[in-house]
């Protein structure tokens, strides 16, 4: 006698289907500031029934595609110095 149902797996076609409509769904009202591939896995889980833990890179992925980029500039970069040289020839 089973006290908990088996664990399915692998993820069927059917169910990579579900997946990526889902998904689409909750990273276009997310927060992407806020909140975690680890908590969007979690809403899939819980919204689908059954578990992603193989499709975790899967899921990083299409958060970080769905991410906006950022710009990022070192203190030290050629584009840093211009910026500040043509603040500070302002002044």
């Amino acid at each position: 006698m089973l006290l908990f149902p088996k664990t399915q797996e692998t993820v069927t076609p059917a169910q990579e289907a579900q997946v990526i409509k889902r998904l689409h769904q909750i990273l276009k009202n997310a927060d992407l500031e806020k909140t975690t591939v680890k908590n969007i896995q979690k809403q899939l889980e819980a919204d689908l029934g059954f578990k992603l833990h193989e499709r975790k890179q899967f899921i990083r992925d299409e958060v970080t595609r769905a991410s906006p980029p950022t710009l990022s500039v070192s203190l030290f970069s050629p584009l840093s110095f211009s910026l500040s040289f043509c603040l500070s020839s302002r002044l």
